[in-house]
């Protein structure tokens, strides 16, 4: 899939320069801190968590200190645009 340089998702995100450093792994989401229950993709702002829900992603890339996110579709589509390090 090409990317259009005005895809809305891109409004969002960083720039490549930022998500770069950074090595991603894929990961279900787990509670991580005691009153967070979820994380948004940095991209399209799709609900990642473990909470059981149709419209919830229970798994996505995240960076090795789980702070940064990123859905699984936006991952794919955005991979080679940001060069990015995957485990």
């Amino acid at each position: 899939m090409t990317i259009e340089k005005d895809d809305w998702r891109l409004n969002f995100g960083k720039e490549p320069s930022f998500y770069s450093q950074y090595k991603w792994f894929l990961k279900k989401w787990t509670r991580t801190r005691p009153h967070w229950d979820h994380d948004h993709c940095e991209f399209c702002g799709e609900k990642i968590s473990d909470i059981d829900s149709p419209d919830i992603q229970h798994e996505g890339w995240a960076d090795d200190e789980e702070t940064y996110w990123v859905c699984k579709s936006c991952f794919e589509d955005f991979k080679e645009m940001y060069k990015w390090n995957m485990n």
